[in-house]
């Protein structure tokens, strides 16, 4: 089977309201990508969105369009999430990531990836487009994602980034993500984005929203919070 993956990251760059970063992903079987972009276009047009959709832009006057969008990704069967929470308190980047803090959310980002590569399968993994210090993280994490396939008849055939203002699947992606975070990192009570977490929470059935699931399985919405430490990208 071929999947599309779409990733993105939020909370990570630390400060005020970050201690629990988030980094998600959502897994499209390919041959629905394209429908799957169509019907999320459609929506956007139908609820009068012409931006972007980003989790920053939930507001008042467009929450119930976001919350259509995020019932499409509830009742598309073949569309699932996954994100891995991380405590940016515990983390020691000296110890673990040689003080280099852009190194460790690569890392972060292999931990996410890692466990839905499942055998005979390939994978086209698309992250959000990020300014890197070093140019060679994404091929970096590219070779390391396949050493790993390798030898269990894993292929993933393409890493790059994208232009999320460019997918409407990227930015449903950000919606998830952003909730993620807003909820692990906590958010006032009685905001539309408290709104539309809680509209997920329903969706969902468990709360809150950012709980742990309890196994890491293939599934609809999986949560995991790491544990750190974790394989190298660095050498």
């Amino acid at each position: 089977m071929n999947y599309t993956v779409y990733c993105d990251e939020s909370r990570h760059s630390g400060g005020i309201g970050c201690q629990f970063a988030v980094i998600g992903g959502l897994w499209i079987q390919r041959e629905f990508r394209d429908a799957i972009s169509k019907d999320l276009s459609a929506l956007k047009k139908k609820a009068g969105v012409g931006a972007e959709l980003k989790w920053s832009r939930v507001s008042l006057k467009k929450l119930e369009a976001y919350k259509q969008i995020s019932d499409y990704f509830w009742n598309n069967p073949h569309i699932n999430y996954r994100a891995i929470i991380v405590d940016q308190r515990s983390v020691d980047y000296s110890k673990f990531h040689d003080g280099d803090r852009e190194l460790g959310f690569y890392k972060f980002y292999y931990e996410m990836i890692e466990k839905w590569l499942h055998p005979d399968n390939d994978y086209n993994i698309l992250l959000d487009f990020k300014n890197n210090s070093d140019m060679k993280r994404l091929p970096k994490l590219h070779s390391v994602l396949r050493n790993f396939g390798q030898p269990r008849a894993i292929s993933i055939s393409n890493l790059t980034s994208i232009d999320s203002s460019q997918s409407s699947i990227a930015q449903l992606c950000d919606i998830l993500t952003g909730a993620v975070a807003a909820d692990a990192n906590g958010t006032e009570v009685g905001t539309p984005k408290a709104d539309m977490i809680r509209h997920l929470v329903q969706s969902r059935n468990v709360a809150p929203l950012s709980a742990p699931s309890r196994s890491p399985a293939f599934s609809k919405f999986n949560i995991f919070r790491i544990a750190l430490g974790g394989h190298r990208l660095d050498g």
